[in-house]
């Protein structure tokens, strides 16, 4: 699924869905768009492949729209880390596996505990909610010189850890 395909809204930050006590596996959000659908696509998966282009270090700002909107509404505010409770625990007792493919312009791979605050923030956010465990990760360095050919037997090797 391609998410720039899709209406995503931003997250209005209601807590609608963080305040739902539902017994369901997602709880409802107030927003009405296409997420409505990609929840039921995602609740239905048993493995994602997620991918995003790195900018400035950080996944697409689409990326982060549909991770906040996943969020809350997979996730029910029970998890405690040290101190602090409330944090995202799933709602689904459903175990989903994942990779993650991360894609830079410009960076080389070499570089990329430097510039790659995506992948660990995804990573973290599909535990957290979706219960899924990252089974590999992929960063597709400096693509505008060396092209993504590359990488695609890594992909290909990632993708395979998934069936």
């Amino acid at each position: 699924m391609y998410l720039a395909d899709h209406e995503i809204n931003h997250c209005r930050d209601c807590l609608t869905c963080w305040k739902s006590d539902t017994e369901a596996p997602i709880a409802k959000c107030v927003i009405r768009d296409d997420m409505d659908g990609i929840s039921q696509d995602v609740l239905e998966a048993d493995a994602l492949v997620i991918g995003t282009p790195i900018h400035m270090g950080y996944a697409t700002a689409l990326m982060m729209t549909f991770l906040e909107r996943i969020c809350w509404t997979f996730a029910k505010p029970e998890k405690s880390y040290l101190v602090v409770k409330g944090c995202p625990a799933p709602r689904s007792d459903k175990k989903r596996t994942a990779v993650i493919i991360a894609v830079s312009g410009m960076i080389p791979a070499r570089f990329k505990r430097l510039c790659n605050w995506a992948t660990p923030q995804i990573k973290g956010v599909i535990k957290d909610s979706l219960n899924a465990k990252t089974l590999g990760e992929l960063y597709a360095g400096d693509v505008w010189h060396g092209g993504v050919e590359r990488y695609f037997n890594k992909a290909l090797r990632l993708g395979q850890k998934l069936t």
